[in-house]
């Protein structure tokens, strides 16, 4: 089951990053050190796709795609056991993607 907390590991052109999120009914909850993350999700066989807003609220902090400070992203992962591994991209925005593994640390 997806519900629960995650560790997310992120690569893109602009470098790497870390964070957390909690997948709790269908809401995704997370956040790094510039940014936090509000968004929706689906899961369906192992397959989750997510809809989710990017907030900045540290502005000396640069996100690892180098758009606006608040931005939109569509995430497709697959999860295996407690793994996830996936992309997610910004709408409208093209050439511009992440690489994702989630690991899940806890259940809810």
């Amino acid at each position: 089951m997806i519900d629960g907390f995650w560790l997310v590991n992120a690569e893109a052109t602009g470098g790497t990053a870390g964070g957390v999120v909690v997948f709790a009914n269908g809401k995704v909850f997370g956040g790094d050190s510039g940014f936090y993350y509000l968004g929706t999700y689906q899961e369906k066989n192992g397959i989750v796709k997510a809809r989710v807003a990017v907030h900045n609220f540290d502005p000396a902090i640069v996100n690892i795609l180098s758009v606006a400070k608040d931005y939109e992203l569509n995430v497709a992962a697959t999860m295996k056991d407690e793994t996830m591994t996936g992309t997610a991209v910004v709408p409208g925005v093209a050439n511009q993607s992440i690489a994702l593994r989630l690991t899940k640390k806890a259940n809810l």
